[in-house]
């Protein structure tokens, strides 16, 4: 089944199992059309004026540059607020890592001193000890003669003792 378009106001159906055309029949087009209702205009809105054609363009043309030109400026001040905020926030965390980096090296110098006194004393110790091992060896043959020397007059002092047996120690 195919429609057919007519005039406004009429549509007619074509059937087509008719060669020739087949039977017409009219129906009334407000049948199968929805109405809507007409539109309220919004609260609070200004009264809808019909201006004529030229001035509409020329209106939106001014409307639109004058809003162009407040929202460049509102956005230079928002820039500019923006840069000088940064500007603070960067300098303030700025000023902070630049004093603990100043800290840390502060640290690190007093350390290196440190470190280096370390050193120092310890070739010193070194050197002291080295010196002392070979004052060490030295004086071991000597000490070792006079512990042989010691022995031997003590074993003289004895010889001439007198040794008594059989006598009880106490009375």
């Amino acid at each position: 089944m195919s429609t057919q378009r007519t005039p406004t106001g009429t549509t007619s159906q074509i059937f087509d199992g008719d060669s020739e055309g087949g039977d017409h029949t009219s129906v009334p087009a407000s049948i199968n059309v929805a109405k809507r209702p007409s539109k309220l205009p919004a609260v609070k809105s200004p009264p809808i004026v019909n201006l004529p054609e030229g001035a509409y363009d020329s209106t939106n043309t001014g409307l639109r540059n004058i809003i162009e030109d407040i929202v460049q400026r509102e956005m230079s001040n928002l820039l500019t607020k923006l840069n000088i905020s940064m500007g603070i926030l960067l300098n303030t965390q700025l000023k902070s890592i630049k004093d603990e980096i100043q800290d840390v090296k502060e640290s690190m110098s007093f350390m290196s001193s440190q470190y280096e006194e370390i050193n120092r004393e310890l070739k010193a110790s070194k050197t002291s000890i080295q010196g002392l091992q070979i004052k060490s060896d030295k004086l071991q043959p000597t000490i070792n003669d006079i512990n042989f020397r010691i022995n031997q007059i003590e074993q003289e002092a004895r010889s001439n003792n007198l040794e008594i047996q059989c006598m009880p120690e106490k009375k």
